[in-house]
C-alpha cells in the first residue's frame, strides 16, 4: 500500500510540475509589431503579460485570418508557431517573439502587406482567444475587414471585444509595416494600474508610434516598462445564481443529494475574465440532506480573492 502510494504522490507532483495556466482573452497585450526586418531588425512581435503564468505555459500564434462562421483561414503564407514559456513569468513580464522567416508553420511570412496575428490556447480548430492584433487597411475597429478573403484579412473574432485586441492603421485608414507603443506618448513609464486599465492604455492606437519603412530596434521603446498595481483589484465579482431547482424527492431513508448549482451559475468581473473566475458550493453536489428546505450557498471568487455568493434554497 505504501508503494501505490508513492507512485501516485509521484504522478501527481509530475502532472502539477508540467501544468500550464490556462489564459482567458485579456491576459496579454501587445507591445509592438515590426514586419519590416533589416540588418539591425528582424520581423518581431512583442507582448506583456497581465498575468503570471507557469513554465510550461503555453501560447499558439497564428498569422491566419478569421471567418465568423467557418473559423481561420488557410490561405498559402499563413502559418502558426506554439511559444513555451520555459520559464515561471510574472504580470509585466515582456517577451519579444521572433518571427523571422522559417519561425512560423508552412513557411508563412509575417507580412509587410498587411496582416494579423492572435494569441490562443486550444488548437486552431477550437481556439481559446488571448489577443488579437491587426494591420490591415479596409475595414473598420468593429470587426477589421469583415472576413478572410485572403492571406492578409481577417475579421475580429467575436471574442475578443473592448481591448482585448488592436487595430493599427495610419492616417486615413492607411496600412503601416513597423508599430511601437510608446510609453513617452502614453504619459511615461511604468505604465501601471490593473490588468484592464493597462490594456486600455496599451491597445489605444493614439499610444503608438509607427513607421512604413524602418522596423523599430529595440522592439519595446527603451525604458518603457509595465507594473501591476499591487491590491489594484478590491472589487468583488458580480455573481448570477442558478435557478432554484424542482423539488428534489427523497429516498426511502429520507435524504437525497444536493444537485450541482455550480453548473448555470456565472459570475463576472471588472479585472478577471470570466474564465479565471472561480465558482464553488457549499454543500457541495452530492451531499446527501434530509427532508426538508436547505440552503446552499454559491460563491465566486476572482483572481485577486475577492469574493461573492448568493443563495439557493434547495
Amino acid at each position: 500500500m505504501k508503494k501505490i502510494t508513492l507512485v501516485l504522490v509521484a504522478l501527481f507532483a509530475i502532472c502539477y510540475a508540467h501544468a500550464q495556466t490556462p489564459l482567458a482573452a485579456g491576459d496579454i497585450a501587445f507591445l509592438g509589431s515590426n514586419t519590416d526586418a533589416g540588418s539591425t531588425t528582424t520581423d518581431n512581435v512583442s507582448f506583456v503579460l497581465l498575468k503570471d503564468i507557469d513554465a510550461a505555459t503555453t501560447i499558439i500564434f497564428t498569422d491566419r485570418g478569421w471567418n465568423d462562421t467557418g473559423g481561420f483561414s488557410n490561405f498559402p503564407g499563413d502559418g502558426e508557431l506554439t511559444w513555451t514559456s520555459g520559464v515561471a513569468r510574472s504580470a509585466g513580464d515582456v517577451v519579444v517573439l521572433d518571427l523571422s522567416f522559417g519561425a512560423l508553420s508552412n513557411n508563412a511570412v509575417y507580412s509587410s502587406i498587411g496582416d494579423q496575428l492572435f494569441a490562443l490556447q486550444g488548437s486552431i480548430a477550437t481556439p481559446v482567444f488571448i489577443a488579437g492584433l491587426h494591420f490591415q487597411e479596409g475595414g473598420d475597429d468593429a470587426n477589421w475587414n469583415g472576413s478572410a478573403i485572403d492571406n492578409k484579412t481577417s475579421a475580429r473574432p467575436n471574442a475578443l471585444t473592448g481591448d482585448t485586441a488592436v487595430r493599427l492603421v495610419g492616417v486615413g485608414d492607411s496600412e503601416v509595416d513597423n508599430w511601437q507603443f510608446s510609453c513617452a506618448i502614453a504619459g511615461g513609464t511604468p505604465v501601471s494600474g490593473t490588468p484592464a486599465a493597462i490594456r486600455a492604455i496599451l491597445h489605444n492606437r493614439a499610444n503608438w508610434n509607427s513607421d512604413n519603412s524602418t522596423g523599430y530596434n529595440p522592439a519595446v521603446e527603451a525604458g518603457c516598462t509595465v507594473s501591476l498595481a499591487a491590491g489594484g483589484d478590491s472589487t468583488s465579482p458580480g455573481i448570477t445564481c442558478a435557478a432554484t431547482p424542482a423539488d428534489i424527492s427523497a429516498g426511502i431513508d429520507g435524504m437525497a443529494a444536493i444537485p450541482d448549482l455550480v453548473t448555470g451559475s456565472s459570475a463576472t468581473d471588472d479585472v478577471s475574465a470570466p474564465a479565471n473566475i472561480t465558482i464553488t458550493q457549499s454543500p457541495t453536489a452530492g451531499t446527501m440532506v434530509g427532508v426538508g428546505i436547505n440552503m446552499v450557498t454559491v460563491t465566486a471568487m476572482d483572481e485577486a480573492g475577492n469574493s461573492a455568493s448568493c443563495m439557493i434554497d434547495v
